[in-house]
């Protein structure tokens, strides 16, 4: 995650959460794909449950999901 979000203590935090988001929706997604998730600056204005509404809306977009 690049330097131009935050201080490390802010980065961290947000990488928690892009972590935790995903592995809520992992066991639900296709397999077989390669997923990257880049963080923007507004991540530091959001909360978890924005963020997890934000991953789900993409890999829903994507058709990532396996139903």
């Amino acid at each position: 995650m690049s330097k131009k979000i935050g201080n490390a203590v802010k980065r961290n935090l947000v990488r928690r959460w892009i972590y935790e988001a995903f592995r809520l929706y992992e066991p639900q997604l296709k397999t077989g794909y390669n997923i990257v998730i880049v963080a923007k600056s507004a991540a530091l204005d959001s909360d978890f449950h924005k963020i997890h509404r934000t991953i789900g809306g993409v890999l829903k977009k994507a058709e990532l999901f396996s139903q």
